[in-house]
């Protein structure tokens, strides 16, 4: 066994909401990561850093603010979950993921810090996060909430800025069935002092998150206040996007990531990049421009073009708003469309289901691995339930694609949606299916 494996085995032995069933309803708490934190160091208190939380587009509005500073010149590091593939996707600096032997490394002075199993595999993974930023002389990092933000492990950063993306009812057993509780939750990364940029908000969220902002005397900016975007020109490579009130002049920029709802991230990251003007940090219309051009965000409507002319549409909604967003993309396409669709047990598999099934023509529910993944037939009674005929059930990936790239045709569509993991398994498909490069991006 490599070395590398060996970590990922380690790590796969602490508890892990993501995946397991048996901490469904953890006790949340700050204590073990401000413990390891301490243990290290306080690594993260050696950058700036840019926190964000939200319920969608939280993944894309950090991946474009990382972006834009790296372009900038600033050594900037990128921390977000869950992962698809490799555990390596987490960490980035630059662009670039954490090298095996660096991963192993870091991991490594974690582990010394370690003892027992009082922690958990988020709590690990963001200390070897911060420690890898240390020792790779970062500025400046984007880090992503993994859950709320109140009690998220990410909690640790001092953020020069912070940003709210857009808040819906998810993760509700853990955060609460009300949007205020939730927003409630997601404001906890206002610390005192700091600006921040919220994304537009239902009204009862936004009144949280003014009262928070009051309490803690921190700014609170709406996105368009500050900078305002519009896409001139769309298709399923992205949006040529013309930026103004970031400079004196309008600047184009071209946006790579598909998806109507991608106009509204890009104007939140831009309002978080004009926060950080105030902070000491310059930009070009240049580095804009790379920094936009350049960002890759995978499994968020992502289009591969298959053998035999069918299109593989990956797209990790798991929650109502979220997918509000994909079926609104959904039915521009055209040819028959069916839905793949995998889910963890604590999402809203009707809700979500409910959205996206009036956009495809046939869903097709698949298991995925884990304790806290539903069955394929388990999604199947949700959809019957609520009067959708189910044909088909697919106990992995590989059945599941193969069946609805038989049945969507030349000319169609197989989405895969409803978890992070469900895209991840259909990633490993199309590479083991086409090959590294065979299935290419449409």
């Amino acid at each position: 066994m490599s070395e590398f494996k060996k970590v990922q085995a380690w790590l796969d032995g602490f508890s892990n909401f993501e995946k397991n069933s048996h901490v469904l309803k953890p006790v949340f708490s700050l204590n073990g990561i401000r413990k390891l934190a301490r243990l290290l160091g306080n690594p993260q208190r050696e950058f700036m850093s840019v926190h964000v939380a939200g319920t969608v587009g939280k993944g894309s509005v950090c991946a474009m603010t990382a972006s834009v500073l790296a372009r900038a010149g600033y050594r900037t590091g990128l921390y977000t979950s869950p992962h698809l593939v490799d555990v390596r996707e987490r960490i980035v600096v630059n662009g670039e993921m954490v090298s095996k032997r660096e991963f192993v490394e870091t991991a490594g002075a974690v582990r010394k810090a370690v003892r027992g199993d009082e922690y958990t595999y988020f709590e690990v993974m963001t200390a070897i996060a911060m420690e890898f930023f240390r020792r790779k002389g970062v500025e400046i990092a984007v880090v992503e909430t993994g859950l709320g933000g109140r009690l998220d492990s990410t909690r640790v950063v001092r953020p020069a800025a912070a940003a709210i993306t857009p808040i819906g009812h998810d993760h509700v057993a853990v955060l609460g069935r009300t949007l205020e509780k939730i927003a409630g939750e997601k404001a906890g990364i206002i610390v005192r002092g700091v600006k921040v940029v919220s994304a537009p908000q239902r009204p009862a969220a936004m009144k949280v998150l003014k009262d928070a902002c009051r309490r803690r005397e921190a700014m609170l900016f709406r996105d368009r206040e500050l900078v305002n975007c519009r896409a001139a020109e769309k298709n399923r490579r992205g949006s040529v996007l013309v930026v103004r009130g970031f400079f004196e002049a309008p600047v184009e920029v071209f946006l790579p990531l598909a998806g109507d709802f991608q106009v509204g991230n890009a104007r939140t990251a831009l309002a978080v990049l004009k926060v950080l003007e105030g902070e000491g940090f310059s930009f070009s219309p240049g580095c804009l421009r790379r920094g936009f051009g350049g960002v890759r965000f995978e499994g968020r409507m992502e289009f591969f073009e298959v053998e035999g002319g069918g299109t593989v549409l990956l797209d990790g909604a798991h929650n109502p708003p979220a997918a509000a967003a994909l079926a609104r993309e959904l039915v521009k396409l055209d040819g028959k469309k069916l839905l793949v669709l995998g889910m963890m047990r604590d999402k809203d598999v009707r809700g979500v289901g409910r959205v996206l099934w009036g956009a495809v023509d046939e869903v097709v529910p698949v298991g995925l691995a884990g304790g806290r993944a539903l069955t394929a037939r388990e999604v199947g009674d949700v959809m019957r339930s609520c009067g959708r005929e189910v044909n088909f059930l697919a106990g992995d990936m590989d059945e599941a694609m193969r069946y609805a790239a038989a049945h969507a045709r030349r000319g169609g569509t197989v989405c895969v949606s409803g978890s992070l993991y469900a895209v991840g398994e259909a990633k490993k498909w199309l590479k083991r299916l086409h090959g590294r490069d065979a299935a290419r991006r449409a």
